[in-house]
This record gives C-alpha cells, structure tokens and sequence, in this order.
C-alpha cells in the first residue's frame, strides 16, 4: 500500500523572518552556483531551476535563494557530489509541504534537501515530471508573468 501524504497544520515554533527588497544579485548568484552543481552532479542533474520568492523579478523576499535540481532517480549518487561541493544534506526534511485540500502519493512531494550557508540557498532535489517538481516551477512562472499577484 502506497503511503499518501495530506496537508496539515504544522506546529512550527515562531521564527523571525526577514523579508528584504528584490536584489538584482540574485539572478547572477544563481547562476553561477547553478554552474557549479552542474560540474559537480554532470548528467545526473536533467535541470537546475531558480524557483522561490528570489527567482520573480521585483518581488520583496527573503534574502535565501532557492534551487531545484531535477533527476530521474534519487538513487544516482549525487548526494556525496554535493557534499563535496560543501553543501549540508538534510535528511530531516525528505518531504514536501502538500497544499490544503490535496491527497498526494507521498511519491509525489519526496525530495532530498541541502543547504548551502554561504551565500545563503537552498538545494532542492526532485523526481523529473513529479507533481512537486512541476509545481515549483508552475508557481514561480505564474509569479513571474502575473506581477499584480505578487502584490499583497
């Protein structure tokens, strides 16, 4: 029997975050780092994305950028190219959040998640064509093509 994951209220402790103004930075710190997962993962990496809050021109955030990695498979190795690069693997979080409402395959929002502490980003692997691959990438181009909705 397939393990399904449902959304669910959190209880996280009280955290300060830091929202600061879009910083044209961000683009080119992507790519660079993008550039180098690409060396250290080779073939095993099918595509790196700049998704997150970071990756929508003008939108306020916070100042850590995220990066999708896409695979075919999570057992390729990668996590020791990563660790090489310097990266932190968190095997705490293998999962993600599942929007209100939705009944997913727990398949479907598995990951494997890195940290890098300088500068500040967050790695997130995911399964070619899975729904929280696709997702990320959905939400980050919605975002970018309609500016009036990152507009509270």
């Amino acid at each position: 029997m397939t393990q399904k994951i449902m959304s669910q209220k959190k209880n996280k402790s009280k955290r300060h975050v830091k929202i600061v103004d879009y910083k044209e930075t961000w683009a080119t710190e992507f790519k660079v780092f993008a550039s180098r997962l690409k060396n250290a993962m080779g073939e095993d990496a099918v595509a790196i994305h700049h998704i997150g809050s970071t990756s929508v021109p003008n939108l306020a955030a916070k100042d850590i950028i995220d990066i999708q990695i896409t695979v075919q498979d999570f057992e390729l190795g990668f996590t020791s190219d990563l660790e090489a690069m310097g990266l932190v693997f968190r095997e705490d979080i293998i999962w993600d959040d599942v929007p209100h409402g939705m009944d997913l395959d727990s398949s479907q929002v598995e990951k494997r998640y890195f940290q890098n502490k300088q500068p500040r980003m967050n790695i997130h692997v995911r399964i070619e064509n899975y729904w929280n691959q696709r997702y990320a990438l959905l939400f980050r181009d919605y975002l970018r093509t309609h500016p009036l909705a990152t507009h509270a």
